[in-house]
């Protein structure tokens, strides 16, 4: 019964999909800028719950809060270094090519399968899906994305460890 009420209502919002994408789109609809400044009104107030959720951690570390943040922009500056020689090395050695409509119909012949093999099981279709993963497991090992992470790990408990103890709101009344 609940898989019917769930289908059900996957359903209704598909179908209710398209006009929303729609309004959502026409600058001349209102209900379009309705949805814009309510999806705005969202990330601003995650942004700010965010904020407050890391500045009362920080409290309960005993840590400076903008001694942390300067951690936390240095530590988020680390990570994107890390993905983006991982991403520059998957764009210049992993290029993968176009895909033929024939290619992504790989045929598994065996027990049951559409070739009537030898009941072995035999994968006959294109490589290029596996040879593109072998090349970008090459550039995750190439880059050590686990080894720069864990730095930028690091890197961050050593900051915060070194950051001044919080001035408690009380002692400045």
């Amino acid at each position: 019964m609940t898989k019917l009420w769930t289908a059900a209502l996957l359903l209704a919002a598909a179908m209710g999909l398209p006009g929303v994408a729609k309004a959502h789109n026409d600058p001349n609809n209102p209900v379009g800028q309705c949805i814009q400044d309510a999806v705005q009104t969202r990330q601003s107030c995650m942004q700010v719950c965010r904020d407050d959720f890391q500045a009362s951690v920080d409290t309960c570390r005993n840590v400076n809060h903008t001694c942390a943040e300067q951690a936390r922009q240095d530590r988020q500056t680390c990570v994107q270094g890390v993905l983006q020689s991982l991403q520059q090395c998957i764009t210049t050695n992993c290029t993968m090519p176009q895909p033929q409509p024939q290619a992504a119909q790989g045929h598994w012949q065996g027990q049951g399968g559409s070739g009537g093999g030898d009941g072995q099981g035999e994968c006959n279709g294109d490589d290029d899906g596996f040879e593109n993963f072998q090349c970008k497991e090459q550039c995750r090992q190439t880059v050590d994305v686990l080894a720069g992470l864990k730095a930028c790990r690091d890197a961050f408990r050593t900051a915060i460890s070194q950051c001044p103890t919080a001035t408690p709101a009380a002692a400045t009344k």
